[in-house]
């Protein structure tokens, strides 16, 4: 008995062995270099954006092509600009070979279910963030196909007819292709006909402001057609939602915030003052008086005295900083309204509650920044400022603190500190942005100035 025993467990170690030999990963590990990056679906820069990845994150190389890279990452795959990812190419390239060499037959091809189409109901509601007390930016008027982009803790981010927002996931229900095509036929035909009524009827409206993105979707992360500017004519073709217009310039349709539009023309002032806002939307402001009677003090004072060109750029200069300066305490003071709220994931104003990007975003909007709403995309607005050159109202990046991507977000507000929403359980308080408790030294990314 002892010696079957023995055999069994040497015929046990020996097939554990081969088994160790002949599996081989093919997988390559590639590293992040960039802040944040896109993941497309197809292998150019106008495909579909399937997902982002951030600075030293890790993904699985599945091949290169071109330029490009296919990675998988999060149980997705897409595609990536080679220059913003760290690869071994060396043993992509022979496991790409020996993979190849491993093909002495066509793959079977994959049974085929019957496709499947995500819909939401009559009247379902989308909302800007994923809470049921949010706001409703979207209502469905009948049956409507929608896009997935993620999901999270029973919410689903979803793109319905060219508006971006969340909605609760057990809304969402499947559909066969083969039961829906003659119905998607008829809601299309239905749909061009009602855009040729649009376009026949389409109302003149003007540009508000000085600059403003034609946009390819109904949100501020998509794609930026062209440059309108204040007084513009444009035909508005139908109103999306409360936020977004569908327009058309010249021969170009696209959309835009419905709220930069009017129905007249502008007056021109010479003493207009523009401010850029968040996501390349700019607005422009009257001066005040003050400003006016500063600028007629100069001019008096110029005739009076020429200076020389070194002397009027440096003053140029010195008022651009002070306005920045000046503009950035104002923000940083206001901030500081909402010490002692509560934190609440995925929360942008005081009535819910604030995560950290959403309070940044809610406290910039106030002075006429848009913000994107995560940290993530935060660390890419504005411009970056050293650690050395902080100035109150600017943004502090930090990474979550596994390290592994951006995580946090503050508003830097003077003496080394930053006001901001912590965690659940603390809420918006003000912090060192070197605070040793949590871990920030290591944490530290970089800070942005968006004023």
């Amino acid at each position: 008995m002892k010696l079957i025993k023995k055999v069994k467990i040497s015929l046990f170690i020996s097939l554990f062995i081969i088994l160790i030999l002949n599996v081989k990963s093919f997988a390559v590990t590639g590293v992040v270099t960039e802040i944040t990056v896109n993941v497309r679906e197809k292998a150019t820069t106008n495909s579909k954006r399937v997902m982002y990845v951030t600075q030293d994150d890790k993904v699985e190389v599945l091949e290169k092509q071109g330029d490009w890279y296919k990675i998988k990452y999060n149980n997705k795959t897409g595609y990536v600009l080679g220059k913003y990812i760290k690869v071994d190419d060396s043993k992509l390239a022979k496991e790409q070979e020996e993979a190849e060499a491993k093909k002495e037959e066509p793959e079977a091809e994959a049974s085929k279910d019957v496709e499947k189409k995500l819909k939401v109901g009559e009247k379902t509601q989308i909302r800007i963030i994923p809470t049921i007390s949010s706001s409703i930016i979207y209502t469905t008027s009948n049956e409507t196909y929608i896009e997935i982009i993620e999901q999270i803790e029973g919410w689903t981010y979803i793109s319905i007819n060219n508006v971006y927002g969340w909605v609760r996931t057990d809304k969402i229900t499947e559909e066969n292709v083969a039961q829906t095509n003659n119905n998607e036929n008829k809601q299309t035909e239905n749909s061009s006909k009602e855009n040729k009524e649009d376009s026949n009827q389409g109302k003149i409206a003007y540009i508000k402001y000085d600059t403003v993105n034609l946009r390819q979707k109904a949100s501020t992360s998509s794609k930026s057609l062209a440059k309108l500017k204040l007084n513009d004519e444009v035909t508005v073709l139908e109103t999306v939602n409360s936020v977004w217009s569908k327009i058309k310039y010249e021969d170009i349709t696209g959309y835009v915030s419905t709220e930069l539009l009017s129905n007249t023309k502008q007056k021109v002032n010479e003493s207009d003052e523009t401010t850029t806002s968040r996501d390349g939307e700019t607005v422009s402001r009257d001066t005040e008086t003050t400003s006016k009677e500063e600028s007629k003090t100069t001019t008096d004072s110029k005739k009076e005295e020429p200076s020389d060109t070194t002397d009027k750029t440096t003053s140029n200069e010195e008022n651009k900083s002070t306005t920045s300066v000046s503009k950035g305490e104002e923000i940083a003071e206001y901030a500081k309204k909402y010490l002692g709220y509560k934190y609440v994931s995925g929360g942008s104003s005081p009535k819910t509650g604030f995560d950290c990007s959403g309070f940044t975003y809610y406290v910039y909007k106030h002075f006429g920044y848009s913000l994107p709403k995560s940290s993530v995309s935060q660390a890419n607005v504005g411009k970056k400022v050293d650690k050395s050159d902080l100035q109150p109202g600017d943004l502090v990046i930090y990474k979550n603190t596994s390290l592994t991507r951006i995580g946090h977000v503050g508003i830097y507000i003077g003496d080394n500190k930053m006001i901001h929403a912590s965690e659940p359980g603390v809420g918006v308080i003000i912090t060192d942005i070197d605070a040793k408790s949590y871990n920030y030294p290591k944490r530290y990314v970089m800070g942005r100035r968006v004023i």
